[in-house]
């Protein structure tokens, strides 16, 4: 760049082929300008040749890795990717938050909104730092699909093959139905309206059947009408019991979202096939974060509100809680691990490992104890080791009834520990004893480390039964 061009595009903005070959061998930029700067070829005759210098950016081990870690770096110095439990004390009693680190699968795929780029379904990134990412209002939208698919079988639980021909009947299974429609408000927010319409629509076709004397066409026309009465009859309930006032219409919801970001970026070809001939006709480029891309999916569910009462009771308060964690709970694990998140989530994309997870899960649950005396717990130690080179140096070993063994160093040796377990015991111990003086002292919390996505509804229900307990 000379004197005189202080933009970079027009600095680097040539149209031939040895201008493209420039920018890749300018090593003053960093991968993630030079992917912006080929964006240029795709007014040229020389689009595939620009793509295939992204190829090779993409593929190269060394530059686009560093550039990423580099941006994960700055976004954990500058505070922004911290973890929910900073400062987690300080929230409402019956808070609760969730941290898994975990290890794709199958590959992310999402759309950017970079309206010019060298490929044309290029993965979300961060505005600043540029690295691929989910965007909280993307995981708030997957759970909340799934939470729902959820309520379809808790609905199906509750209706008979028969339903009510009386009134008084229906309504009493009603409000049973808006009972439990009324818990995912509370968790994600105002409905919807498409989801609203779908959920009318699915119970007026199992409480008002089509009659022998009526045609298709009338019963359409019933179905329609009654769905839209379901809707007012919900609105109605959600005003009545406090979720709602009539001269405020947004609901914000207790669960909130934080953006995860991966440390890697690839390419996937998906390739549409002729239905006749059965060969691909068009393959496409997608950007991706690809499978064995790490990120960490973290949520926070804070009661502040109080449907329906002005001062909170402790113990609704609880019992929200108890009932609210499995819904999470199911929901996240089935968003990453059967539904998937991100596009193309049908053909299997944007799937997680459920057993390469590692994290916690904690309640703020006042009057518990967070740690027993002896060591630190093994949810503690395993989060605050999370993504550090020592994490695979944990073994099972190092931890009786739930705690970290802190055996003095002389007597490492004597331990039964085979292998390199004592040389990995030595170098992982100061690391936690140094991290726990690092910790806040703060009110006690109950929690549970994550090690398997499949047992995270189960550890949900334990944390549920334990607050009752203590109750």
């Amino acid at each position: 760049m000379n004197g005189k061009q202080w933009e970079i595009h027009a600095a680097y903005g040539g149209l031939s082929a040895s201008d493209l070959g420039r920018i890749m061998s300018d090593r003053k930029l960093n991968s993630f300008t030079q992917a912006e700067l080929l964006a240029v070829a795709l007014a040229t005759p020389f689009k595939e040749v620009g793509r295939a210098h992204y190829h090779d950016l993409i593929q190269s081990e060394n530059r686009y890795a560093e550039q990423i870690a580099d941006s994960l770096d700055w976004l954990d110095r500058l505070g922004l990717n911290r973890s929910p439990f900073y400062g987690f004390a300080a929230l409402p009693r019956y808070s609760f938050a969730l941290e898994l680190r975990f290890r794709l699968a199958k590959p992310y795929l999402s759309r950017d909104d970079d309206a010019f780029y060298i490929v044309d379904n290029p993965v979300r990134k961060d505005k600043v730092f540029k690295v691929p990412m989910v965007a909280p209002t993307s995981w708030k939208g997957s759970l909340r699909t799934v939470a729902t698919r959820k309520l379809l079988d808790v609905f199906s639980g509750l209706l008979s093959d028969n339903p009510p021909d009386g009134e008084e009947e229906r309504q009493k299974l009603l409000q049973k139905l808006w009972a439990e429609r009324a818990r995912r408000v509370v968790l994600f927010g105002n409905e919807k309206q498409n989801d609203a319409d779908f959920l009318n629509r699915w119970l007026a076709r199992r409480l008002f059947p089509e009659r022998p004397e009526e045609s298709e066409e009338e019963w359409r026309k019933r179905l329609k009408k009654q769905s839209e009465e379901l809707g007012k009859d919900f609105e109605a309930y959600l005003v009545e019991h406090g979720y709602r006032t009539e001269k405020i219409e947004g609901r914000q919801g207790r669960l909130f979202f934080f953006p995860t970001f991966f440390d890697k970026i690839g390419l996937e070809i998906i390739n549409p096939h002729d239905r006749e001939r059965r060969v691909g006709k068009n393959p496409i480029l997608f950007e991706c974060a690809p499978a064995g891309a790490t990120g960490t999916f973290r949520l926070l569910y804070v009661p502040y509100d109080f449907p329906g009462e002005v001062t909170p009771d402790d113990d609704k308060l609880q019992q929200q809680l108890r009932d609210d964690l499995p819904i999470v709970a199911e929901a996240v694990r089935d968003t990453l691990t059967v539904y998937g998140f991100g596009a193309k989530t049908s053909s299997g994309f944007g799937a997680v490992d459920p057993r390469r997870v590692s994290g916690e899960l904690r309640v703020n649950c006042p009057g518990e104890e967070a740690e027993v005396a002896g060591g630190p717990s093994e949810s503690l130690v395993r989060r605050l080791l999370m993504g550090d080179p020592l994490e695979r140096r944990l073994h099972d070993d190092f931890f009786v009834d739930g705690q970290f063994v802190l055996v003095p160093d002389e007597e490492i040796r004597q331990q039964p520990w085979k292998g390199k377990v004592k040389a990995d015991y030595r170098k992982v111990k100061p690391q936690v004893l140094e991290l726990l003086a690092r910790q806040p002292v703060g009110p006690v919390h109950l929690a549970r480390p994550v090690t398997d996505l499949d047992r995270l509804p189960d550890l949900a229900r334990e944390l549920a039964e334990e607050i009752g307990g203590a109750a």
